[in-house]
């Protein structure tokens, strides 16, 4: 929440199935680790899709049949699978890196449910805050959403052209630390030559 501004609403546990599992570690691809993440009901009001999710957010419509199918799925069963969620530092609000439908769904029926107390988004959050980095997250992103047959092939295509520039740019940065470690170790053997050569022909500064 903002200062001054509205807060985040607390939710019964009831109101929306959580999973027979409350912690999980989620393997994140070619990091080699697991994060370790438990399950949080959030207010809608205050999540936003992540930067790095590759779905075209203004794509999604209240009257797409997908939607209407999972939407009534929530309404009757609730939402079976949590989606991924990471804290914003600097605004405090939930940044949805995977499950931006089930956001869209679950607003809708928590929008429907207001008078009743609402409707959360359940998602897998970091057990410990700040421990994904930006690389993590659209990995993370971009591999939940790979296999899915409601991406377009645009959406696909945005995500791999962000990644590849994600890793391009660590490339590029790892290049330039070489170059400056180059240019280090050559003025350091500069040094050194040029100490010898002094020291073999009796030359003193």
């Amino acid at each position: 929440a903002t200062a001054g501004g509205p807060e985040p609403r607390e939710f019964p546990r009831g109101v929306n199935k959580l999973g027979p599992s409350e912690r999980f570690g989620l393997s994140i691809p070619g990091a080699g680790r697991l994060l370790m993440c438990k399950l949080k009901l959030l207010d809608p009001d205050f999540t936003d899709p992540a930067p790095e999710n590759p779905r075209a957010q203004a794509l999604l419509r209240e009257d797409d049949p997908d939607i209407q199918a999972l939407v009534a799925s929530f309404e009757e069963q609730g939402q079976q699978q949590p989606a991924l969620a990471d804290r914003n530092p600097d605004t405090g609000r939930w940044e949805v890196i995977y499950g931006t439908r089930r956001r869209f769904a679950a607003s809708i029926v928590d929008a429907r449910r207001r008078e009743e107390g609402g409707f959360p988004l359940i998602a897998w959050v970091p057990e410990e805050p700040g421990v994904l980095t930006p690389a993590d997250r659209q990995t993370l992103a971009i591999s939940e959403n790979e296999d899915r047959t409601d991406l377009s092939s645009w959406e696909k295509g945005r995500g791999r052209r962000s990644r590849t520039s994600t890793s391009c740019g660590e490339s590029s940065s790892r290049a330039r630390a070489g170059k400056v470690a180059i240019a280090v170790s050559r003025r350091t053997w500069g040094a050194l030559r040029s100490s010898m050569w002094r020291s073999l022909h009796g030359v003193s500064l």
